[in-house]
């Protein structure tokens, strides 16, 4: 039976697992303890601050600036700040798109 007292923030009910080895566990868990982060707030900012880098093919990569580029034009409609944002993230992914795919 649950506790009802214990109140869960109804924003935070994901969870995310995923195997790893004893070895694996013990460097990352070591890490952990050596920054003084809880163990959610270091995984948050491990993955969450890393640089995305994306290394497909040709065909992949059109496809993506295609998806790209529609997604760019249809949140440009929008007037918020987030949309703002995205627009600008959008942008700047076509711009390393384009850097990538211009002849040498």
């Amino acid at each position: 039976m649950k506790n009802s007292s214990h109140k869960r923030n109804p924003e935070i009910e994901n969870i995310i697992a995923f195997p790893i080895s004893h070895e694996d566990r013990l460097r990352v868990e070591a890490r952990i303890t050596i920054s003084g982060l809880m163990k959610k707030e270091y995984y948050t900012r491990a993955v969450l601050g890393q640089t995305v880098s994306i290394n497909v093919g040709r065909y992949h990569s059109d496809r993506l600036a295609v998806t790209m580029e529609r997604l760019f034009e249809s949140a440009s409609s929008g007037c918020t700040e987030d949309m703002k944002r995205l627009c600008a993230l959008i942008g700047e992914l076509k711009d390393v798109i384009e850097r990538k795919n211009a002849p040498v």
